[in-house]
């Protein structure tokens, strides 16, 4: 996971230094395998037990 001790200060990847850049990498990696997980929470969120109308969001989604 991401080592929040090295965090880069640069803001172009010319001026990155190799640990900066890997901690970037290492960081996008972590976040982007998270996505799916991510979304079907969204989508589960949309599930509502009550709600004032005749359907739930869930309902909505095609």
């Amino acid at each position: 996971m991401l080592d929040k001790s090295n965090k880069p200060t640069w803001t172009k990847f010319e001026n990155a230094t190799k640990e900066g850049f890997l901690a970037v990498m290492d960081y996008e990696r972590s976040f982007n395998a998270a996505l799916p997980d991510r979304i079907l929470d969204a989508i589960r969120s949309l599930d509502e037990e009550w709600t004032p109308y005749p359907i739930n969001r869930l309902a909505l989604c095609p």
